[in-house]
């Protein structure tokens, strides 16, 4: 099915509904510049932080560019490949149908939209450099306790 997001989209209103809102300043708010998201696990927090916010931020600056990064190459590109199919949605391009994943660069770690904008997924680390973002956005940098605490 084009745009299939595997259920993310409703998983993350179930996750606004359960929350009681949506999260959302002024874009000039100082409270973009560092926000962190922070709740138990499976309480839906990659869903909304990692795929929803990245997608719903392309829909509103198409122009502008997001990396997202977590500990895993593996996991970073799931989270652009869900991204970019929440923007494929019809129920999503009925709302914002002025924006559209460029036809030359689907790839679930690298894709553009039709307005200039790009999405880079990648691991920590990963080919990351030389790109600039104007969000920068980090999902569980670190695999696991035991990967924090090493002294390595």
């Amino acid at each position: 099915v084009k745009g299939d997001d595997h259920g993310c989209f409703e998983a993350a209103l179930r996750a606004v509904r359960t929350w009681g809102g949506v999260l959302e300043h002024p874009e000039a708010s100082s409270a973009w510049e560092r926000f962190g998201l922070m709740a138990p696990p499976r309480h839906g927090k990659s869903i909304t932080g990692s795929t929803m916010f990245p997608a719903w931020f392309l829909l509103r600056n198409p122009e502008l560019s997001v990396i997202q990064a977590s500990y895993g190459a593996e996991l970073g590109h799931d989270f652009g490949r869900r991204a970019r199919n929440i923007m494929m949605l019809e129920k999503v391009r009925a709302i914002f149908p002025e924006v559209a994943i460029a036809t030359d660069s689907k790839a679930k770690h690298l894709w553009h939209t039709n307005q200039g904008g790009v999405m880079v997924s990648s691991g920590i680390p990963g080919p990351i450099t030389g790109r600039g973002a104007h969000l920068l956005n980090i999902d569980d940098p670190i695999k696991s306790i035991e990967e924090a605490k090493s002294a390595a």
